[in-house]
């Protein structure tokens, strides 16, 4: 995102609520941790965001609202043919 002083609003926004709409959403849903991790990863230059367009990047959850269980999946950017 960013390249030689350039910086990409647009994608910074879109990450933006990506993680947001995470944050709001892991408090409904059962999201294993190990998905989660999986996003961020740490590189000799630093934390690098592993979420990139058009990329399968489904996080999945469960409801359990004790007779029922509501499962979910969350996507960045997803793509549909």
């Amino acid at each position: 995102v960013y390249e030689g002083g350039k910086k990409d609003i647009a994608t910074l926004y879109e990450y933006w609520l990506f993680f947001k709409l995470l944050e709001i959403l892991q408090h409904l849903f059962e999201v294993e941790p190990k998905q989660l991790e999986q996003l961020i990863s740490i590189k000799d230059e630093g934390l690098n965001i592993n979420l990139k367009q058009g990329r399968f990047t489904a996080l999945k959850g469960v409801f359990n609202s004790g007779s029922r269980k509501f499962h979910v999946q969350f996507n960045y950017n997803r793509s549909f043919r």
